[in-house]
């Protein structure tokens, strides 16, 4: 976790939104598949903040399933649903 936190500082420097995206979602993903969710969390909404704002949909998506799947895990059922439905939310 400790590297791709620093893959994330050095990408969001050198300006590289691409990889930013994808490294938000390697963050989340490995998180949510340890069951570490707060970290998952605390990469969330900023990582579907920065993808929406780039354009970087597909990253977004992506995002936004781990969202749901965090949700499903710990029995947020409507919240999961909106995750799903691809709706965003603060």
């Amino acid at each position: 976790m400790e590297e791709l936190e620093q893959s994330l500082a050095l990408g969001q420097r050198a300006g590289l939104a691409e990889q930013v995206g994808r490294t938000y979602i390697v963050l989340v993903a490995t998180a949510v598949g340890a069951r570490r969710y707060g970290l998952a969390t605390r990469y969330l909404q900023a990582g579907i903040d920065y993808c929406g704002d780039r354009g970087l949909e597909r990253d977004r998506l992506y995002l936004l399933a781990y969202r749901g799947r965090l949700e499903l895990d710990q029995g947020r059922w409507e919240e999961a649903s909106d995750s799903a439905a691809g709706r965003c939310r603060r």
